[in-house]
């Protein structure tokens, strides 16, 4: 997976856990709406047509009060949600014309239907009421069973991220800033992450390599160049011999002699069988092979 691609795939998780989570409450605040609405629509109309009917029974005015009553008991009967109620509501239809006409007994009975009806109506309200609670609960687990959930995945994606484009880059800044120590030898780690991240630490290590190379090969130019520089101080020929190498450096002086009398090939035969070289005087040097030889003029 390439880096923009790791980038857009973590950030895109995390933006869909949000929105998943901000759709899940509004649509468990759309479900307990309706439960708070039926509480209000359906039972407190009931009740307050069951109060009204109430009311009319002790009126004074006969004459208005069937027309009202009837209203009253239309409401109701328009409000019934359970078959306790329609019992009722035809009950109360039945006597009311009789209670409205001053009969004792059928207004007592009305009465109590209608206290009966007031019953029904708290106790529905009462359980619709639970069933809203019930929902307002489940709606808060839910939300927080998302926020659970969007926190692991939110951890999970921030590791991820952490582990393939956060440590690639800071081991590469730490290989960087150990190599401007002076540790030349360290080199970044270029696995795991996005094929970007591993070519850069790559092409780190290979930049890393061929610096440490041109440095080794700078510094043997720059030895080479000192040592042939204090051979030429010398008048008289010098070289530097190592018997199973060969000639090492010589001065021009040394140069210019072999030219004219030597052939380098005769001072390595006869120095390497041990035989004395005439006119060459010659040195060891100390915990090496090297043999220094010198003509003096």
């Amino acid at each position: 997976m390439r880096l923009d691609q790791e980038v857009g795939f973590s950030l895109g998780v995390l933006l869909f856990m949000q929105l998943l989570t901000a759709f899940a409450a509004i649509a468990l605040f759309e479900r307990m709406s309706p439960a708070v609405e039926e509480i209000l629509l359906e039972n407190v109309s009931s009740q307050e047509a069951a109060t009204e009917m109430l009311s009319i029974l002790a009126s004074p005015a006969p004459e208005q009060r069937a027309e009202a009553f009837g209203q009253a008991l239309d409401r109701a009967r328009d409000s019934i949600t359970d078959p306790r109620e329609r019992a009722l509501v035809e009950a109360i239809a039945v006597r009311s014309q009789a209670a409205l006409t001053g009969d004792l007994r059928a207004s007592v009975e009305v009465v109590d239907s209608l206290r009966q009806l007031s019953a029904v109506n708290r106790e529905l309200m009462q359980e619709a009421n639970q069933v809203a609670l019930q929902r307002g609960r489940a709606g808060a687990w839910a939300a927080v069973v998302l926020g659970v959930l969007t926190f692991l995945i939110g951890t999970t994606v921030y590791r991820r991220m952490r582990t393939r484009i956060e440590r690639p880059l800071l081991d590469v800044d730490a290989t960087l800033l150990a190599a401007r120590a002076g540790d030349v030898l360290r080199r970044a780690a270029p696995l795991g992450g996005p094929r970007e991240l591993r070519r850069i630490s790559q092409n780190v290590n290979w930049m890393l390599d061929r610096w440490m190379l041109q440095r080794e090969h700078g510094s043997e130019d720059r030895l080479r160049a000192a040592l042939l520089h204090l051979l030429d101080r010398d008048p008289y020929p010098v070289l530097l011999v190592e018997p199973a190498e060969g000639i090492l450096a010589m001065n021009r002086g040394a140069l210019e002699l072999l030219d004219r009398e030597e052939r380098p090939a005769d001072l390595l035969e006869r120095l390497r069988a041990g035989e004395a070289i005439e006119g060459w005087s010659v040195q060891d040097v100390p915990n090496t092979e090297v043999r220094v030889l010198s003509r003096a003029g």
